[in-house]
């Protein structure tokens, strides 16, 4: 009889895991779960970060390249630093580019001459935090333009700074198109 009982516990004792098993299982299993949870995590942070400078790098050119085009054909410019409003004069028109602070952006109107604006207000250019012009003097002697303005979204900031455009056209006095 002895024999038997020694048989049983030996065929019942070895089909199971124990508690302490099933719970190191769980242990290293919670471990690989949180290392691919925080490599994860990492990624999508950096893939964030990532886009967020390309957008912002992409929109400094654009608005970058917009304003050369615009002040390389002109007869004039003129920056308003204290309204934060730049007049860009071409023979037939006026452009208006205004620096919303309180939206970050850079907004864009047009007139012509002997008219008031248009009142068209379109979206120059977005996250605009600061926007600065060196344009023609008083004297409209100056004829290399100097555009500086800085970019920011979240934490993120695009500077562009000492960029030099120069008027193809001669210099003409500003038309009273200015409201």
């Amino acid at each position: 009889m002895d024999d038997r009982r020694t048989y049983k516990r030996i065929k019942l004792g070895n089909n199971g895991s124990t508690l302490v098993e099933l719970i190191i299982s769980m242990a290293v299993a919670a471990i690989i779960f949180g290392s691919l949870t925080l490599f994860m995590w990492s990624s999508i942070v950096s893939y964030r970060a990532s886009r967020d400078d390309i957008r912002l790098q992409s929109e400094a050119q654009s608005i970058l390249g917009r304003l050369k085009d615009l002040i390389m054909e002109a007869n004039n410019v003129k920056y308003d630093q204290a309204d934060g409003i730049l007049y860009i004069q071409h023979e037939e028109s006026l452009h208006i580019l205004v620096h919303n602070t309180s939206e970050h952006t850079l907004e864009y109107d047009s007139a012509s001459p002997g008219n008031a604006p248009s009142g068209d207000i379109r979206l120059f250019g977005q996250y605009v935090d600061s926007f600065f012009v060196t344009d023609t003097g008083s004297s409209d002697s100056n004829s290399s333009i100097e555009i500086s303005f800085k970019l920011k979204k979240g934490g993120r900031i695009c500077e562009v700074s000492g960029s030099t455009v120069v008027l193809r056209n001669r210099i003409a006095p500003m038309k009273s198109l200015i409201p």
